[in-house]
């Protein structure tokens, strides 16, 4: 660790890298003309460790909720300091905006280019798959894919856990077009009735709204459970109904 006086080569060193643990410590520089000279700056230490911090809770949270505002990460360490010296020490509000921004781009997963057609798509493994859970293990997310041949190239995510939960439950689907990405149509959303709530289980990037589409979704669906559904609720979009009665006769 250096010196909180920019310029100062003083350093100190310790043989453990844990925080909030005991270590010997070592000098090195301390003889340099500036650090025996050079007054205390008391804020310094307090302004480098919110630094830090917002660094460490930056590229945690980023990875987690790549969406985060920073607003909301900078509003966590609104009463960190209260030390008056170390405020006034402290980095403007832009300048920790700033910093929180590069920190997110550090941590930013390599994306692929933005497609200009639905074959050209191509969805790196990070984005196939569940985050980690606490046993660090995830779970195939993308579930189904068209292929590049098809010219009404769809996908299809969700779990094979999911799948499970549809098998005998009340089903309700519906589409929804204003977060549809680039290319697509729609969101389809498939969700079941579970103790009294209708939670998402299936997630399906559409580029029509057809009958046709809808079969070929129900009919992937079909081809994962063992039972079928008790039931299917939708708004009146005669399209969905139809391809329902045809792949769930029953």
């Amino acid at each position: 660790m250096r010196c909180v006086v920019n310029g100062c080569k003083a350093k100190c060193c310790t043989d453990g890298m844990e925080i909030g643990s005991e270590y010997l410590v070592s000098f090195k520089n301390t003889s340099d003309d500036k650090h025996p000279t050079h007054a205390q700056k008391n804020g310094l230490i307090e302004r480098k460790e919110k630094r830090r911090k917002i660094k460490e809770a930056t590229t945690t949270i980023a990875k987690i909720a790549p969406t985060i505002a920073w607003r909301q990460i900078l509003n966590s360490f609104a009463n960190e300091i209260r030390n008056k010296e170390a405020i006034a020490l402290m980095p403007s509000y832009d300048a920790d905006r700033q910093a929180i921004k590069r920190f997110k781009r550090s941590v930013r997963p390599n994306y692929p280019p933005e497609p200009k057609l639905l074959s050209d798509i191509t969805l790196p493994d990070f984005l196939t798959h569940t985050l980690e859970d606490a046993k660090e293990e995830t779970q195939a997310f993308l579930i189904y894919d068209s292929g590049v041949e098809d010219p009404n190239r769809f996908f299809m995510f969700g779990t094979e856990e999911n799948f499970s939960l549809i098998e005998t439950a009340h089903l309700f689907a519906d589409g929804t077009f204003s977060i549809a990405p680039k290319l697509f149509e729609q969101v389809y959303t498939i969700h079941a009735l579970i103790k009294g709530r209708c939670v998402p289980l299936i997630y399906c990037l559409l580029p029509r709204k057809n009958q046709k589409i809808y079969e070929d979704v129900l009919t992937v669906v079909k081809s994962k459970i063992n039972n079928q559904p008790l039931s299917f609720t939708t708004d009146f979009e005669l399209a969905f109904i139809n391809a329902v009665t045809k792949i769930f006769p029953n």
